[in-house]
């Protein structure tokens, strides 16, 4: 028997000795009751009370039973209310046409209650379920707006000004958290690092891997002694760190990380299985790619990392990104792809398009080319021109 007036049960039948015959057997069965015989003074005791499960005539005259359970079932307050068809009518079509209407269950009428009162603990037993659900979800959805705040507090995307560069920058997470980071910093009087890094998956773990590596980067950028720390040091020094922590298999994380002057316009890098930024050559209107080998952090704690060096000339540009702005699906299953990134960059700069119109431009081609006309991942984007 269910605790004594725990659940509640709404029954919408025009025969009002059918609807207290039921209450009377329901109620002894330890249910709270309500009646109603039409339909819309049973969707006004719906919102009044809220009932854990309806049993719905469907032959019920002027709003027909299939029109009611449409309402409920289409009603942000009462679509998650199980709707039991309880009727004579026990032909397939009408079976049908009940269950797409979005019924739960559809009972024929029988003088056996025993089955008609299993069916609805059935239904309570759903809702109970669907409740717990729910209640999880929206404790997950508080959790995750909540980390999402903390972790933007922390990283505060940005960076400080660096003479004579420009900086452009897009930041664009797919969900209230993210698994992308970057961040500018001036270390020295001509001396700025720059990091980007993209930590596999999404979600609350995934943006809390991104604090874990700024934490590092604030911590390790220079030693103690005051040395600036190579690119390839540094990226070496995290991976042992990130191994040693024992994360999960499947954490781990791209990173480009680069050692700036703009003085020279000496560019020091070293990467760790991240796309390869571009540099526009203004001199010869050429793209270079900065590849160089090195593997993701956190696979093994043995990885070696090369750092190689390129100097920047006079309206010079490094394009850096992570694979999020790419690695999108159009119509045919289609990948959007590295070489197409790299054209639209190269026709913008051959077109002399001003830097803070190429974020935009790339994004919305990125958009128009998706089947689903949204980006699926995080997207950074970061671009450093040498004025």
């Amino acid at each position: 028997m269910a605790d004594k007036k725990s659940e509640k049960i709404l029954i919408i039948d025009d025969n009002d000795d059918f609807c207290q015959f039921m209450k009377l057997l329901l109620e002894t069965e330890g249910f709270m009751v309500f009646t109603a015989n039409n339909g819309e003074d049973g969707v006004r005791i719906a919102y009044d009370y809220l009932p854990d499960c309806v049993v719905l005539d469907y032959l019920i005259p002027y709003v027909s039973g299939v029109e009611i359970a449409k309402k409920f079932k289409s009603d942000p307050v009462l679509r998650n209310i199980p709707v039991i068809f309880l009727t004579a009518n026990d032909s397939k079509d009408a079976f049908i046409e009940g269950i797409d209407s979005g019924a739960d269950d559809y009972v024929v009428k029988t003088n056996d209650f025993d089955i008609i009162n299993t069916r609805i603990k059935a239904m309570l037993r759903m809702k109970k379920l669907q409740d717990t659900n729910v209640f999880y979800m929206r404790m997950l959805e508080q959790d995750i707006l909540y980390a999402g705040k903390l972790q933007n507090a922390i990283l505060q995307h940005g960076h400080t000004d660096i003479p004579q560069t420009r900086l452009v920058e897009v930041y664009k997470p797919y969900t209230k958290v993210s698994g992308d980071y970057y961040d500018v910093k001036r270390l020295a009087t001509n001396e700025s690092v720059i990091i980007m890094a993209d930590v596999a998956g999404h979600g609350v773990a995934a943006s809390m891997l991104t604090i874990f590596v700024k934490s590092f980067f604030d911590n390790n950028a220079v030693d103690k002694q005051g040395r600036i720390v190579t690119p390839d040091e540094f990226l070496t020094k995290l991976n042992k760190l990130f191994v040693s922590e024992g994360f999960d298999d499947s954490f781990f994380t791209s990173i480009f990380y680069a050692l700036y002057n703009n003085e020279t316009g000496r560019l020091l890098y070293a990467k760790a299985g991240h796309p390869a930024p571009l540099v526009y050559q203004a001199k010869t209107k050429k793209i270079i790619e900065l590849t160089v080998k090195g593997m993701l952090i956190g696979v093994v704690d043995t990885a070696e990392y090369r750092m190689e060096e390129i100097t920047l000339g006079q309206n010079d540009v490094v394009f850096m990104f992570t694979d999020g702005i790419f690695e999108i699906f159009g119509a045919g299953d289609e990948i959007f792809g590295e070489e197409r990134l790299h054209r639209m960059f190269q026709k913008e700069m051959d077109d002399g398009t001003l830097l803070t119109d190429v974020p935009d431009i790339i994004m919305n081609a990125v958009r128009r080319f998706s089947r689903d006309n949204e980006l699926k991942d995080d997207v950074t984007m970061l671009f450093l021109k040498r004025e």
